[in-house]
Order: structure tokens, then C-alpha cells, then sequence
């Protein structure tokens, strides 16, 4: 069923899975429109695992923010990722996912995808990824 997610798993070891497939606009934990469907086919994939953990990884990009400190910027993006893991973990919740077999963690900016300074890395490091274990 995960293969029929429309998702591509980006490393597998079986029995687990990891899936990148939710990324965020710079700043916000709000998921974008669109995001439904997919939510619906992951939850309907999970559910056929049913004893497994999914584990909630949320990212930010590397930009620190505005107008506050580094250490500030730091404390922002740390508290964002682990709003974004919360947002991914509630919309499962919602689709019937017990939050029992759900874990979440923020990792703020520490593990980016890419490594550049640019648009397209930064979309690509505001992210969540969900593991199966």
C-alpha cells in the first residue's frame, strides 16, 4: 500500500520506510494545500502496519530569522521543525493514526538535505519526513 502512496521512498531497510514528501513555506508549520490526498494514502498505508512506529522528523532550512539573535534564530527554528513534526502527527491523528504509535522530533536546521544557499535548497530542507519502524 505505501508504494501506491504516490510517494518514492527515498531509503528503505525493511520493514521500514522513510518518505520526504511534506515541505513548508519559509517560516510557518501550516501545511500547504494539496496535502490531503497524500495524508489519506500514507494514514491508509500506516494503518496495514499496524504495529509498527511511525516516527515524525521535522527540518527548517538554514536561514536564520530576522531581527533576532543568533541564539534566538536557533531557539525559533528548533521550536518550528518540532511544530511541523506536531502538524504531520495530528493530520495522521485525524485520519485514524493512534498517537500511541506516534513519536516526533525537531531537528531545527542541523540536518538539511542540501547545503547551499539558495531557494531550491531551502525549499528542499523545510521539511517533514515520516519513518516506519
Amino acid at each position: 500500500m505505501i508504494s501506491e502512496c504516490g510517494f518514492k521512498a527515498i531509503s528503505r531497510v525493511k520493514p521500514a520506510a522513510t518518505f520526504r514528501n511534506f515541505q513548508f513555506n519559509s517560516g510557518k508549520a501550516t501545511l500547504q494545500s494539496g496535502s490531503e490526498r497524500q495524508l489519506e494514502q500514507i494514514a491508509a498505508a500506516l494503518w496495514s502496519l499496524s504495529n509498527r512506529t511511525v516516527l515524525i522528523h521535522g527540518h527548517t532550512d538554514t536561514q536564520p530569522w530576522k531581527g533576532v539573535s543568533e541564539a534566538e534564530s536557533d531557539r525559533l527554528n528548533q521550536k518550528l521543525s518540532e511544530e511541523r513534526a506536531a502538524t504531520i502527527a495530528r493530520a495522521l491523528a485525524e485520519r485514524g493514526i493512534p498517537m500511541t504509535r506516534i513519536e516526533t522530533h525537531g531537528y531545527g536546521y542541523n540536518n538539511p538535505l542540501r547545503n547551499e544557499n539558495h531557494q531550491g535548497a531551502w525549499a528542499k530542507n523545510r521539511r517533514v519526513e515520516i519513518e516506519v519502524k
